[in-house]
């Protein structure tokens, strides 16, 4: 992640060695990261409240080892965008009764709602 700007990277949230962005920041990174010729490899969705990580493993998106980046971009791409339009993520945060519980307490959980993302040099 060292390469990606500090404009990009303070818009992240970082806990333990991973990165992830708010889910309207994802284009910026898949499309910053092609830029700078790193592969996008892909990620999964999480939400982030103070004391808690819930990841969803289940709702992911793969580059399945493209080598290139801009074919591991535009494959990213597309399968960020169907995911985005697959899923409810609140009705999946409702899962978890923390966060459950987060919501009933005035928490917001867009704001919390993250995907990890994954990033390799070419």
């Amino acid at each position: 992640m060292q390469k990606l700007p500090n404009t990009l990277l303070q818009k992240a949230s970082l806990r333990g060695n991973e990165y992830a962005w708010l889910l309207r920041d994802i284009p910026e990174v898949i499309n910053t990261a092609e830029h700078l010729g790193l592969i996008n490899q892909g990620g999964q969705l999480q939400f982030r409240i103070p004391d808690a990580t819930c990841e969803a493993k289940e709702i992911e998106v793969d580059s399945f080892g493209v080598k290139d980046c801009s074919k591991a971009a535009i494959r990213c791409r597309d399968a960020f965008n169907a995911v985005i339009s697959k899923h409810d993520f609140r009705a999946r945060a409702r899962d978890w009764k923390i966060l459950r519980d987060f919501e009933k307490q005035g928490g917001d959980l867009e704001s919390h709602t993250f995907f990890v993302w994954y990033l390799t040099e070419a």
